[in-house]
């Protein structure tokens, strides 16, 4: 369920695109960069069909972000399938395990957009009072 001060908005990066996420923790910040994925990625409303586990390790907060994107990319270019929702997620530091549901079925027409990679570029989750935010940058 999405709380009153967790979201997201596309901006512009030179000839990039960045992601600005803001939610009131980091699991929240996750699920909001998930929607933000999909919002760059997909082009309409497509059917799941399964479900894939996400399990990942990274030495901090930051590296654990761009790798769950990285690895997102992972499954929609290499693996051809796409991640459409989030079903379950737990998220620490440091670990991300997350249960996400999505479909195999699609075509050049679903992708609105190919992402090559999520980059470290001024990567740095701050947390304000009750609000976690970062911007990550996609290289395109």
């Amino acid at each position: 369920m999405k709380k009153k001060h967790e979201g997201f908005e596309l901006i512009d990066h030179t000839a990039d695109i960045g992601l600005r996420i803001w939610a009131c923790d980091l699991e929240g910040l996750f699920r909001c960069g998930f929607s933000g994925f999909l919002r760059l990625i997909a082009s309409e409303s497509i059917s799941s069909d399964s479900t894939r586990t996400i399990d990942l390790e990274s030495p901090d907060k930051e590296s654990l972000l761009v790798d769950f994107f990285n690895e997102l990319l992972y499954l929609v270019n290499m693996k051809k399938w796409l991640p459409l929702g989030i079903e379950d997620i737990k998220v620490s530091e440091r670990k991300i395990k997350a249960v996400i549901s999505g479909t195999g079925r699609i075509s050049a027409r679903d992708i609105s957009m190919e992402i090559k990679a999520a980059t470290y570029h001024n990567l740095k989750i701050i947390s304000n009072d009750d609000i976690m935010s970062t911007v990550v940058v996609f290289d395109t």
